[in-house]
């Protein structure tokens, strides 16, 4: 049976049931009514206890009841009671139904202020009868003992909740719509009905906190939104009750409602100023990176009109620093303004930050009515407001491209500074402006110069990076020189390897060109630091390829000397091999020096070019260049006349040392037929020539031979007549100490040629007899070339010096030109009979000099070295000294050969080749003509 609160307890008592026969009308015995009646034979005669179905809660003051219902009609006497169990702490419910003839009756308990029982009512094992008596019919008693005794769901709390503790506004000021915080702290959780509030007193006016979070949980939220019109200046007070506000309350979860009646907390400090003066905004500075006097001013509105004195100012934090934005101007409106000028060394990378309040700095901020300002504020976002209070260095120039000396008039110029820096590039101390750039997000920048002419020029920089900071001027110049250069030629020069000095090594190294470098950077490309013994070409075709490699040994080895072999894109060429730099070392015999003038017939592209030395012998001992090495390149333009051949063997055979039959036997390249006839299988030593005129002419032999002192040498014959000193004798031969090879070259003009004649190239022993072959995988070479004379050229040819016949000398001695082959007086000065070892330059520019001479002596161990001066000054590495004769065996004779670009002579320049003795004393003289040429290189 339900209660009113819903809680069912149905207790069953035992019916009494008699076993009668249908056949018998007498009582029961005493025994058996006994087992009947007083339930000790049954279990359906016992009470029994159902649960409800979910949890029911009383609170305070709640009855409740207790409803048992018999089976039958029970007649009740006395006052019997249960016993009931909550939370441990025994209730009496106590019997309230008189009940005569009926089926049911109650226990009562009404709850008190301590009880609680949270996880179900306990109920006795069965009625108190406390004296009286539950009977059927009045004459047997009822079973009175429970079943079930435990009800689970049934929860009782008769604990009142109440406030444990209030939290108070926090001190200050609040102004117009500022928001007053007041929290209500609970001993339980709390459930609110309705829209509950709390009272305050504002200068004599009431105001409420209005509940607005908390339901559910021990802390209930009020709040209060300061209006404008409102002014407390010694504290609000609190009321002490809570306002349900038409609502039915605050209550726990049983339903027990609280108390209205709080204990206010004090709130003096808590001052309302709705009519204050507020900040109604604070405007941050634009994005943006500020440098070194950059001023950021803050915006600052308030709600009215103010007026300020003193100086107040607003906290900045500037990286890890505090430091402050000043008053500046506004009084009698509404924005004030307030600025902060960046020093050095003041930085924030990540963004500043406004920190409120206002300070007044022991200033003041009113309105017109002398209220106040209230000065705390909302910060605005300045996270991409940047300060940079360092100075950038100045501009770092990284490169110029191509690399200064240059004829290249539109370089480039690269370097690095700060990210998107302002870079700005001068002519002079950072004072004449030539250009100005914006470097990239890495700092990189490019400048583009163009229309520059000959000259040395100087450039400085400075930077002005995103935060308007200036740098100082670059503290020396990048210096640019241009120079003049000829149309597709090149000029370098080495006094290494890239391994070093000593080119006297088994293993073979790059001539390293970063001494001197100039050429037509429309042509080639070469650095002087970066892989500087590579030399690119920029345009297809064939080039003219002259090697000077004059050396010295530095006294720690006989028989050295050092080879030089030519490399395009890392292969070996097959065209010559310059090896006629033998040194003995004894009877003061320590220079010697490797020539090699060939042709690179159809470059492509970007093909690179290296010269690479090795060791001549075995013998170990260092051998360095003796002031300068040179490599000379030209393109060879269409159009020029071009003949280029190969030979391995002469008309006799693969023995080129041999009187007759000696003739080389060519297998033409490249062969312009409107200048030259000629069958790579019919008579191919000769050369025959289609067109008369003047002609240039390289010869390169490489050679090898087991034979001690051999030496065979080259001879230029003309119509079978050999030319006037056309030969080459540098190809000795010592046989000792692995010095089995060794070239002869020889390189000049050959005049007067007429249409018809025929040219051959004759090798002769110049030594001992014995079999000399040309090297293996190695070929001579023989270049010509179609000359026009009558411009530019010199070609001057004598045999004696100025001290005589005698060409080793002790002291310097000047070449005597004698005779003219070719005289371009426009551009030369000269004399067969006066001051004729002098040659005076007419036209300031680059002059390309070959020379060669051809000496004998018996002077053992004799050698004579040859130098260009310049105005009476060597010119460094113009040097050749292969007039080595050994004069035994038969070794008589010599030659010597050079190639040197004299760049930049001036007018009236004077140019002399100077001689003298290298080794032993004692008479050299001429055998044939020593030739020079001179050949003026225009821009």
């Amino acid at each position: 049976m339900k209660t009113k609160s819903n809680f069912l307890i149905y207790v069953f008592f035992v019916m009494i049931s008699l076993t009668l026969v249908s056949c018998f009308e007498s009582e029961p015995t005493d025994e058996e009514k006994s087992q009947v009646y007083n339930g000790h034979k049954k279990a359906d005669n016992q009470f029994t206890v159902s649960n409800p179905d979910s949890a029911t809660y009383y609170k305070l003051g709640d009855t409740l009841k207790v409803p048992l219902v018999f089976p039958m009609d029970v007649t009740v006497t006395g006052s019997p009671y249960l016993t009931i169990s909550l939370g441990g702490t025994s209730r009496t419910a106590t019997f309230v139904t008189p009940a005569v003839d009926s089926e049911t009756i109650e226990f009562e308990y009404t709850v008190q202020a301590s009880d609680l029982d949270l996880d179900g009512v306990d109920l006795p094992p069965s009625i108190t009868l406390n004296g009286g008596s539950i009977v059927y019919r009045t004459e047997y008693d009822a079973n009175t003992d429970l079943i079930d005794t435990s009800i689970s769901n049934l929860r009782v709390d008769g604990i009142v909740p109440t406030v444990s503790s209030i939290t108070a506004p926090t001190n200050g000021t609040y102004t117009y719509l500022q928001n007053i915080y007041l929290s209500l702290n609970f001993s339980e959780n709390v459930y609110v009905n309705g829209v509950p509030r709390i009272s305050f007193d504002l200068a004599g006016a009431t105001k409420y906190f209005t509940y607005y979070q908390g339901n559910g949980t021990t802390t209930l939220d009020f709040v209060y939104q300061v209006q404008g019109g409102t002014y407390d200046n010694d504290g609000i007070v609190i009321g002490s009750t809570i306002d349900f506000n038409g609502g039915k309350g605050i209550r726990d979860i049983a339903g027990n409602i609280l108390s209205t009646t709080i204990s206010p907390p004090a709130t003096g400090s808590v001052i309302v100023n709705g009519d204050a003066p507020v900040i109604q905004s604070v405007k941050a500075p634009t994005n943006k990176k500020y440098g070194i006097g950059n001023t950021l001013s803050f915006d600052v509105t308030f709600n009215e009109a103010v007026t300020v004195s003193g100086a107040p100012r607003i906290q900045l934090t500037v990286g890890a620093a505090t430091l402050y934005a000043d008053y500046a101007s506004g009084t009698g409106t509404t924005k004030l303004t307030f600025d902060y000028t960046v020093s050095p060394g003041e930085n924030d990378s990540d963004g500043i930050a406004v920190v409120s309040p206002l300070q007044l700095n022991l200033g003041s901020i009113k309105d017109a009515g002398g209220r106040d300002a209230i000065l705390t504020f909302t910060a605005p976002n300045t996270q991409y407001v940047f300060v940079d209070g360092d100075v950038p260095l100045a501009p770092t120039f990284s490169a110029i491209l191509p690399e200064s000396p240059s004829n290249k008039t539109d370089p480039i110029i690269q370097g690095t500074t700060e990210a998107y820096a302002t870079v700005r590039l001068y002519s002079d101390a950072c004072s004449t402006l030539v250009a100005t750039k914006t470097a990239s997000s890495l700092g990189s920048f490019t400048f583009s110069l163009s229309g520059l002419s000959v000259g040395s020029y100087n450039y400085y920089g400075q930077v002005t990076d995103l935060a308007g900071n200036v740098s100082g001027c670059t503290a020396g110049p990048l210096n640019y020189v241009v120079y003049a250069m000829p149309s597709g030629i090149g000029w370098f020069q080495s006094t290494s390897s890239t391994n070093g000095v000593d080119l006297n090594l088994t293993t073979e190294y790059s001539l390293d060109w970063s001494t001197l470098s100039r050429f037509d950077y429309n042509y080639f490309s070469h650095s002087t630091t970066t892989n500087s013994e590579k030399i690119k070409v920029k345009v297809a075709g064939h080039y003219l390829l002259s090697l000077n490699l004059p050396l010295f040994d530095t006294g720690s080895g006989q028989r050295v000397g050092a080879e030089a072999k030519v490399y395009v894109n890392g292969a070996v060429l097959e065209e010559g091999v310059s090896s006629s730099s033998y040194i003995r070392f004894t009877s003061g015999h320590e220079e010697s020096s490797g020539q090699l003038n060939i042709m690179l017939s159809n470059l492509s592209v970007n093909d690179e070019i290296e010269v690479k030395v090795e060791a001549i012998s075995s013998i170990t001992g260092q051998v360095n260049v003796l002031e300068a090495a040179s490599l000379y390149l030209e393109y060879m333009k269409i159009g020029e006349s071009l003949f280029y051949a190969k030979a391995t063997d002469v008309t006799g055979g693969t023995d080129i040392n041999v009187a007759t039959n000696n003739e080389l036997q060519w297998t033409a390249v490249l062969k312009d037929s409107a200048s030259y006839a000629h069958s790579n299988v019919a008579a191919p030593e000769t050369i025959t020539f289609a067109a008369s005129g003047d002609y240039m002419v390289y010869v390169n032999l490489p050679m090898t031979s087991a034979v001690q002192r051999a030496s065979t040498k080259i001879r230029v014959y003309l119509n079978g007549s050999p030319i006037s000193g056309a030969q080459g004798k540098q190809g000795y031969i010592r046989a000792l100490d692995n010095h089995f090879n060794a070239s002869a070259h020889w390189a000049g003009l050959i005049t007067g040629v007429a249409s018809t004649d025929v040219l051959t190239i004759k090798t002769e022993v110049a030594g001992e007899a014995g079999t000399v072959t040309v090297r293996a995988a190695k070929k001579a070479t023989l270049l010509m070339r179609k000359v026009d004379t009558t411009e530019n050229i010199l070609a001057l040819n004598g045999t004696t010096v100025e001290a005589g016949t005698n060409w080793n000398q002790s002291s310097n001695s000047a070449v005597q030109w004698s005779a003219q082959d070719v005289n371009d007086v426009t551009n030369y000065t000269h004399s067969t009979s006066v001051n004729n070892h002098e040659i005076q330059i007419e036209t300031a520019g680059d002059y390309l000099v070959y020379y060669s001479n051809s000496l004998t002596s018996t002077a053992q161990r004799a050698n004579v070295r040859s130098q260009i001066y310049v105005n009476g000054s060597p010119v460094s590495g113009a040097i050749t000294s292969s007039n080595y004769i050994r004069a035994g065996s038969a070794h008589v004779e010599s030659s010597a050969l050079m190639m040197y670009y004299l760049k930049d002579l001036s007018v009236n320049d004077i140019v002399t080749m100077e001689i003298i003795k290298e080794a032993i004393t004692g008479t050299v003289t001429a055998d044939d003509n020593a030739k020079i040429l001179f050949w003026y290189k225009p821009y």
